[in-house]
């Protein structure tokens, strides 16, 4: 679905994107299936326009991990800065609100393109 938005839009960038609990594909089988990897993030971070940014936030933090290791790998070849945070955002969402009834704790990462 994102490839096609890229292919459609190709000359669009971006000042900030959001991406708050997507669905984290809890077993390691199913970890290919997550919505957030290395060549997203590495297409998203293209997209982004200069000072932009994109903030992600999970409350599972296996999935955290594994964002935050494919930011420094990237980190590498292009010029981001990467800020880990417990502050919530102003957005409130359904999975947000899930996650603080349940006690869960909520990590968001924001990376900025420099």
């Amino acid at each position: 679905m994102f490839q096609k938005f890229i292919e459609d839009f190709n000359n669009y960038y971006f000042y900030q994107c959001y991406i708050f609990f997507p669905d984290p594909w809890p077993k390691k089988k199913h970890h290919k299936r997550r919505l957030v990897n290395y060549e997203f993030l590495k297409e998203l971070i293209f997209r982004c326009s200069p000072k932009g940014s994109i903030i992600f936030g999970t409350d599972n933090y296996n999935y955290f991990k594994n964002v935050k290791k494919c930011t420094n790998i990237l980190k590498k070849h292009t010029k981001i800065l990467i800020k880990h945070s417990k502050k919530t955002p102003t957005v409130l969402t359904k999975y947000h609100n899930r996650a603080i009834k349940l006690r869960n704790e909520v990590n968001f990462l924001r990376i900025d393109k420099i």
